[in-house]
């Protein structure tokens, strides 16, 4: 996982004066106790004691991580985001080629689907490693998720609306056991699963409005969409900066859990203990400090949130080993408009609920519906819907998330073009 760290080689020189070691020693154990008590992680076991423990014969972690080591859902063809659009339009879609693409995938499908039906879902990752934790299973799961998609339009064009709505329940399910892993990444992945999954049950609504199945499908979409709560996914990721401060003086750790060449290890400065623990107390503080901005509402949150991740990159600067390791807590990913993923979409796509459900009788859809109800949950913006009878959009007001997951946009329009 490279949630938040880099590599840069930097020879920094450590501040001169500073405290005394039992006086740094002191501002450390206040700063941990404060953390403990804002109910923030401190080691790999309260992370783990977070995710629910799963038998084998009811994890779906073995299939998904059998599909990632044999590489069954791979290469996922290069043109494939043209072959999904054109699926929008089921009856006019190219069979032919979605047959073709899939055939290849019939075995990682079949452990998608058999994982999919599996209760629980958890990796057993080694949070011992902090950030140098990998999570290549998600790549697969998404593009696994994407053939779903396809498979569902394809079985929906030749009639068999029952094999359709089976993918589109798979892929729901997929992206709530992904989000049983509260951090920032997994749950940002889950929604973008989910997201794709809702899309093509709109599509396949439109075109098929004579089977309520596909009505049924989208609102199980919008009951069980993933949870999201951002201010706790941060405070999880806090695990892996604390291995991080734990590991500082353990060049050890650094080539076998980070990889980073030996050659490299000569430039790493540690610095007195004192520093040490000094320059750990007060990026506990700033990082405390980002977390409880998560709660505020847009315009403060930016601001605090910033302050708190620029106080931690001020503080990493002047202090070597922790600045190669632990760059920066202000990357994209973490912009802050992001908490708005997950819960947004989920009232764009309640919005489009509504709207299908108001189809006139020749198809066309409603100029106006009542969405006043539809606000986002931070900062109360509200859903707009707008409609020609022809197609419609739905649009949150809220600011373009960054990083991953970002994709996902603030709008939706159906039915969705193919170019």
């Amino acid at each position: 996982m490279k949630s938040l760290v880099l590599f840069p080689i930097l020879a920094l020189a450590l501040t001169a004066c500073g405290p005394s070691e039992q006086d740094a020693q002191k501002a450390y154990d206040n700063q941990l106790a404060a953390a403990k008590a804002e109910g923030i992680p401190l080691s790999a076991k309260d992370l783990t004691d977070q995710i629910p423990t799963v038998a084998d014969a009811q994890n779906a972690a073995l299939q998904y991580q059998t599909i990632t080591q044999k590489k069954l859902l791979r290469p996922i063809p290069e043109d494939i985001s043209d072959i999904l659009k054109a699926a929008a339009h089921p009856q006019t879609m190219n069979q032919a080629k979605a047959e073709e693409v899939l055939k290849p995938f019939s075995e990682g499908l079949g452990l998608l689907t058999l994982g999919s039906v599996k209760p629980g879902c958890n990796f057993n990752r080694d949070w011992e490693l902090g950030s140098a934790v990998l999570m290549p299973e998600y790549a697969e799961l998404k593009g696994g998720v994407r053939l779903l998609s396809l498979r569902a339009a394809l079985s929906a064009a030749k009639g068999d609306h029952e094999a359709a709505v089976r993918d589109l329940r798979a892929i729901n399910s997929i992206a709530n056991q992904i989000a049983s892993e509260p951090l920032f990444i997994p749950r940002l992945v889950a929604n973008a699963l989910q997201t794709i999954g809702a899309q093509r049950t709109v599509d396949l609504a439109i075109a098929y409005p004579d089977q309520e199945l596909y009505a049924l499908q989208l609102n199980e979409y919008v009951i069980k969409w993933p949870i999201r709560d951002a201010q706790k996914e941060y405070t999880n990721e806090f695990e892996f900066l604390i291995v991080f401060l734990d590991h500082a003086e353990d060049k050890s750790y650094y080539v076998d859990a980070m990889g980073m060449p030996e050659s490299e290890l000569g430039k790493l400065t540690t610095g007195s203990k004192a520093a040490q623990l000094q320059a750990k107390a007060e990026i506990i503080k700033h990082y405390r400090a980002a977390v409880a901005a998560l709660a505020l509402p847009q315009n403060e949150c930016d601001k605090q949130f910033l302050a708190a991740t620029e106080a931690v990159d001020r503080t990493l600067s002047t202090f070597p080993t922790l600045k190669n390791i632990y760059t920066s807590l202000s990357m994209g990913d973490y912009n802050t408009s992001s908490r708005n993923i997950g819960p947004t979409q989920k009232l764009l796509y309640t919005a489009a609920q509504r709207a299908l459900k108001s189809r006139n009788t020749d198809g066309s859809f409603p100029i106006t519906i009542t969405v006043s109800d539809l606000k986002t949950p931070i900062d109360a913006l509200p859903i707009e819907y707008k409609s020609d009878g022809k197609s419609f959009t739905v649009t949150a007001n809220i600011p373009a998330a960054k990083g991953i997951g970002g994709e996902e946009p603030p709008s939706l329009t159906f039915p969705r073009t193919t170019h």
